[in-house]
């Protein structure tokens, strides 16, 4: 009997939750206002006994609140090496360097835009970056020109 109440309040709480008027607005529904830490909506048909067994999950949660907050456990995950991809980048940032490098040896000074002017937009980004690392590492000196940066290398 306990337990077809306890329903038939879940059943008028989903029932008012499902309106758009607040529940002490209501009249018809004669259910003590319980503040629940759990709402379970069903996509399916939903039988008694199943209803019971979540009724009764959450009495025991209700009453054991610590031991319902189990550890989750996780199946060990196997680190990636991040050295792999620091070299991989690295080693590409290098590539660009050495055409930028190659680009404006000739003259010691160019501009991005004449290094990138056959380029494809993701080689340009890297071409970009490369420049900043050569500037960082003392290099190339960088100046903008309105909407250009002039490349010189540093002797």
């Amino acid at each position: 009997m306990i337990h077809r109440m306890k329903v038939e309040s879940i059943f008028a709480l989903q029932k008012a939750a499902m309106e758009k008027k607040p529940l002490r607005q209501r009249l018809d529904v004669d259910v003590d206002m319980i503040e629940m830490p759990y709402r379970h909506e069903s996509t399916y048909p939903v039988t008694l006994d199943e209803l019971l067994l979540v009724l009764e999950n959450l009495i025991g949660t209700i009453a054991n609140p610590r031991s319902s907050r189990r550890q989750l456990q996780f199946d060990p995950v196997e680190v990636p090496d991040f050295n792999d991809y620091f070299i991989g980048l690295e080693k590409i940032i290098g590539q660009y360097e050495e055409l930028i490098v190659t680009k404006i040896r000739s003259t010691g000074t160019g501009s991005f835009r004449m290094i990138v002017s056959a380029l494809e937009s993701i080689d340009v980004v890297r071409c970009f970056f490369a420049i900043l690392f050569l500037a960082r590492d003392e290099k190339v000196e960088l100046e903008q020109l309105e909407d250009d940066i002039t490349i010189t290398l540093v002797k």
